[in-house]
């Protein structure tokens, strides 16, 4: 077990650290940039990790192995911070990775990127129906799970 990056206060936001067997904990490989308030879309093999908490970061796109830092995945069109993001298998076997909300000007929109693509497509507000009428989330803080191939939000 790797765990990457942490919390506010300047430690570990930009380490890593594996656990051991007998519950120890040894540092690892450093990242290319801090993890707070960042999003984490988990694979068999790879993490990609979408947004952060400083500027720089709120749109950057990084994947890591079990190694290390493994390459950088086009930018996405929004900064996010605090968002809520996953992965599905389109009908074309195509990985598409999407990004939701967040607490900055992205909190009412999604967007999504489709591995091996050029760039990121904004899908537009994240909306909701009730008792006949159509309102947009306020998605800060919002968490996704991918289960069976579908995406599910909560917060």
């Amino acid at each position: 077990t790797i765990l990457l990056g942490g919390s506010s206060g300047g430690r570990g936001e930009d380490t890593s650290e594996t656990l051991t067997a007998d519950g120890q904990s040894q540092p690892s490989f450093d990242l290319v940039s801090r993890t707070e308030l960042s999003c984490a879309i988990k694979f068999e093999d790879k993490v990609i990790i979408t947004g952060g908490y400083n500027a720089d970061e709120q749109k950057a796109v990084s994947e890591y192995n079990m190694e290390g830092f493994v390459k950088h995945h086009p930018n996405m069109v929004l900064g996010r911070t605090g968002h809520g993001c996953g992965s599905y298998v389109d009908a074309d076997q195509n990985v598409v990775l999407i990004a939701v909300g967040g607490w900055s000007s992205s909190m009412h929109n999604t967007e999504k990127h489709i591995l091996g693509q050029a760039s990121w497509t904004l899908l537009g507000p994240s909306t909701y129906e009730f008792e006949g009428e159509t309102s947009t989330w306020n998605t800060g803080a919002i968490s996704v799970v991918s289960i069976n191939n579908e995406l599910i939000g909560t917060g």
